[in-house]
């Protein structure tokens, strides 16, 4: 995307937005790009905006920059949310008298998985923050996550356009 972007400033186009999902965020820190001679606005469609001002996403966001010097991007925030969704999930389990071990099958692991995101519903740092909530996560019978994406906007169009 961002050599796509920097070859269209050779040619005249009547482009107004750049709008992607997996890839445009982080594009800001690709060596040698650079995102300020872009005159259009760069959005993404995605469940982790790392330009939140608040929220639990917020709160990652600056503990991952104080430990990595660097901003996250959507996987490392997806990543963050699959570990603590699957602790929640053998939390409950285990709660409910299932026995988890070191020495089980992996498929006998994968069951318990299974059966707890039928029911489960889990609130990590990806999906949208509106109304002071930090929205839920599930999953649907088939293990689909059902999650909000939302429209993040990376870098807005320069007004002299």
């Amino acid at each position: 995307a961002s050599l796509f972007m920097t070859q269209a400033l050779n040619v005249e186009n009547n482009i107004k937005i750049y709008y992607g999902c997996d890839g445009l965020d982080g594009i800001d820190s690709i060596d040698g790009f650079d995102i300020a001679a872009i005159p259009q606005e760069i959005s993404m469609l995605t469940h982790f905006n790392s330009g939140v001002t608040e929220g639990p996403a917020y709160e990652f966001i600056q503990r991952y920059k104080a430990r990595y010097n660097e901003t996250p991007i959507q996987f490392a925030a997806s990543a963050y949310d699959c570990v603590y969704a699957i602790f929640q999930a053998l939390k409950t389990a285990k709660a409910a008298g299932t026995e988890i071990t070191t020495t089980m099958s992996p498929s006998d692991f994968c069951k318990i998985l299974q059966d707890q995101f039928k029911t489960m519903v889990f609130t990590g740092v990806t999906g949208e923050y509106k109304n002071g909530q930090q929205t839920t996560i599930s999953w649907d019978a088939n293990g689909f996550v059902n999650k909000t994406a939302t429209k993040a906007v990376v870098k807005e169009a320069d007004t002299a356009q």
